[in-house]
């Protein structure tokens, strides 16, 4: 059988094993994570809808007259098949749908939801149709000195506080599942169309190469009938086009007796590696073009030399200089050659002795592989695993915090309003909210940076609003600073659909750090207008006249925690937080500087109908 043919039949059963033991397993992922988003937000949808009715009272009363308008302004906020309410026993004291009022429901959601103190929802049919019904427990107040009590969840202490009833909602899931089914037709369409561009890959690939081997075959038949030299010609650049090189140079070797001195020649010089040939005093009698252009010498600066003159002393991971003193090779040794600039390479190295038939040393090879590039790979991998790790760490902790803080907001919020002006707590417990809102503005920030936070609020906004805001916070600091600030707001510009906070932090963070750019005073100048490069967006430009920035920093400028500041004066996060709100918003941050002239950031964002038409394919 034909190495083709095999490839073509375990690639086809590989596919049809793959589709059949990944498909009930896609659908029953994607068909649980859309139930359950949809679950999330109809209890959070009844949650509100219940705080807002004061669905609680209506329940203390279990008239069907009272909670009857409640539960249709729930049914229609929130766009509900029916909405009923229950005694804790299970009684129906009213339900929308007038005709089926009364009875009793005894199942597992109930018992859960009134012992477990939890909402509960289960996937069932109704009507012929598929429906989520959402159960939740409706919290009475409890007279306490506890601070304002929470109607569906209890809150903290949720075990002391008293029930009024329960809420059921019966949500339709057809939407749902139809979303499920076109996801789902989308992922297969796409897998197939990865299978069969990897058959086709497949068979391109395998083509070329069975060509490749059936010409090595033709011509070791031949030069193992004549001894004549038979070339092939080199159809891939991976180990078969090796080994046809391979078999090229061999052939020639057989067909002549001695290499000339000009093939050699065309060999080192073509290498990769640069090369370099000592007599026994280490003085290099030979180089190759490789070294030359590696180091940056010419060819007579560096014969003659001891090769110990262009190996620094030390090298990277201490590594040795020169020739071990026993052995005759020595190979992967990183070392450090020297430049013609002084520039330091990081090469690895091998070494070996030239032996003329005897046991001495006739002089020493030394082969040098360029490792800077390696290097720069090896700390970009280290510096992306160090974020991922820290993004992670950073999702985590922020979610843990937000959760407190919302009880440490909620609770001083209310005992606020419960306290009078001129109570000596308001003041205490006023700085507490202040605090808390603080944190958890930090807490929105590390979620950006993670790109965790997927519920960010956005609405149509006038560009210079948020900007103006921004300003008014950095204006005391450019005062302080001997900074001016110069305003120049565009007229007539289009709204953008963004986030305010965001647009706001980040403007605050370009202004802080221009200002910080001139330490001896300056110009800070924001402008905001239509951007003429890109239709469709607006644009922000922030500029100072200070220090500049260097082309090798502007390189890794929106690299998460990058600073040139002091230690303790600066996170690092400041510019890839700009550079994260800045995507999130489908814009594009770019920047131009002089050396000792001045830096501007230049912001574009969509405006509304390209941010509207982002949004809405998200």
């Amino acid at each position: 059988m034909k190495l083709r043919l095999k490839l073509l039949i375990f690639l086809a059963a590989m596919s049809i094993i793959l589709g059949l033991a990944m498909g009930p397993l896609v659908y029953w992922g994607v068909s649980n994570a859309i139930i359950s988003e949809v679950a999330k937000r109809g209890i959070a949808l009844v949650t509100e809808n219940s705080f807002k009715l004061q669905l609680k009272d209506a329940l203390k009363s279990r008239s069907e007259k009272a909670l009857l308008p409640h539960l249709n302004n729930i049914l229609s906020n929130i766009n509900a098949i029916y909405v009923e309410a229950l005694l804790l026993d299970g009684s129906v004291i009213a339900r929308t749908n007038v005709a089926e009022k009364g009875g009793v429901r005894d199942d597992p959601e109930l018992r859960l939801a009134v012992e477990g103190n939890i909402p509960v929802y289960k996937r069932d049919v109704l009507y012929g149709k598929p429906v989520l019904i959402i159960t939740c427990p409706v919290w009475a107040e409890q007279e306490s000195d506890e601070g304002e009590e929470f109607l569906l969840t209890g809150g903290p202490g949720a075990a002391s506080r008293s029930k009024a009833g329960i809420l059921r909602v019966g949500i339709s899931l057809e939407e749902a599942l139809d979303t499920t089914r076109r996801i789902l037709m989308l992922i297969f369409a796409a897998l197939g169309g990865i299978c069969l561009a990897g058959i086709g890959f497949i068979f391109f690939f395998t083509g070329r190469t069975l060509k490749q081997l059936d010409m090595l075959i033709a011509a070791t038949a031949q030069v193992g009938r004549s001894g004549v030299c038979a070339d092939v010609p080199v159809l891939l650049a991976d180990e078969i086009g090796e080994l046809a090189s391979g078999f090229n140079k061999m052939s020639r070797q057989l067909a002549t007796t001695m290499v000339s001195r000009d093939f050699l020649n065309t060999v080192l010089g073509n290498m990769l590696d640069a090369l370099i040939v000592a007599d026994t005093e280490g003085k290099i009698q030979m180089v190759n073009n490789a070294m030359l252009a590696m180091t940056d010498f010419s060819e007579s600066e560096i014969i003659g030399r001891s090769y110990h003159e262009l190996l620094a002393p030390g090298g990277v991971s201490g590594s040795v200089a020169k020739l071990p003193p026993s052995g005759d090779t020595a190979s992967n040794i990183d070392a450090v050659l020297i430049a013609r600039s002084g520039e330091k390479i990081p090469v690895m190295a091998g070494f070996s002795h030239i032996h003329n038939g005897g046991e001495n040393a006739g002089g020493t090879i030394i082969s040098a592989k360029d490792m800077r590039q390696h290097r720069k790979i090896q700390a970009m991998l280290r510096q992306s695993d160090k974020l991922a790790a820290v993004g992670q760490l950073a999702a985590g902790v922020a979610h843990e915090i937000n959760n407190p803080l919302g009880i440490i907001l909620g609770f001083s919020q209310s005992v606020t309003k419960r306290l009078k002006e001129t109570d000596p707590l308001t003041a205490p417990l006023k700085t507490i909210e202040r605090e808390a809102v603080r944190c958890k503005d930090l807490v929105q920030n590390l979620l950006v940076f993670s790109r965790s936070y997927k519920n960010e609020q956005r609405e149509l906004m006038e560009l210079n609003s948020p900007v103006d805001s921004a300003l008014a916070l950095v204006e005391a600091q450019t005062k302080t600073r001997s900074v001016e600030l110069i305003r120049e707001p565009g007229a007539g510009l289009p709204k953008i659909y963004a986030n305010k906070i965001q647009i706001q932090q980040l403007i605050i963070n370009l202004a802080n750090n221009a200002v910080d750019a001139m330490p001896e005073g300056g110009t800070l100048s924001v402008k905001t207008s239509l951007s003429l490069n890109r239709p469709g967006y607006v644009e922000i430009q922030v500029r100072d006249t200070g220090i500049g920035i260097t082309p090798e920093i502007r390189q890794k400028i929106f690299e998460p925690f990058f600073t040139t500041k002091e230690v303790g004066k600066g996170t690092g996060l400041g510019l890839s937080l700009v550079h994260e709100i800045v995507n999130k918003h489908g814009g594009a941050i770019t920047l131009e500087s002089e050396e000792g002239k001045g830096t501007v950031f230049i912001v574009t964002l969509p405006a509304q109908q390209a941010a509207a038409d982002r949004e809405t394919m998200l």
